[in-house]
């Protein structure tokens, strides 16, 4: 159950943002949504562990990719300076001179508020949905 309301307003804010930085591909705006220690687990990938690395495995995929997903909170619990979401997404990746990809997937994220009350992905999960 969540306790704090302006925790899960700024955590919908930071996955707006999320969102925001996806379909714009704009590397720097996801990156800094991540914290610097942020854990990326995705289907069929070795886990991705630090920020240095996650903007190496995503700016060559944003480079040339339109992408435009949709992502909806299904639960939220906070607790202190922690929080687990989950949801799911949908949407397509488009690499250039290829066919479009359906995105359909569950996403876990855990949030961690930072020293300066900032709440920032600490780490994302995501498996295949329907």
């Amino acid at each position: 159950m969540v306790s704090d309301r302006s925790a899960t307003d700024a955590i919908a804010a930071v996955l707006q943002e999320h969102i925001d930085a996806v379909n714009t591909t704009d590397v720097e705006l996801l990156l800094d949504g991540f914290t610097d220690d942020v854990v990326y687990i995705g289907t069929g990938a070795a886990p991705i562990l630090g920020k240095a690395a996650m903007r190496e495995y995503i700016t060559p995929i944003y480079a040339r990719a339109s992408i435009d997903i949709r992502m909806k909170s299904e639960a939220l619990e906070v607790s202190g300076d922690r929080a687990v979401e989950w949801g799911t997404c949908h949407g397509e990746m488009t690499l250039r001179g290829a066919e479009p990809v359906p995105i359909n997937l569950h996403y876990i994220f855990v949030y961690r508020r930072d020293s300066s009350g900032r709440w920032r992905i600490s780490h994302d999960i995501s498996t295949p949905g329907p």
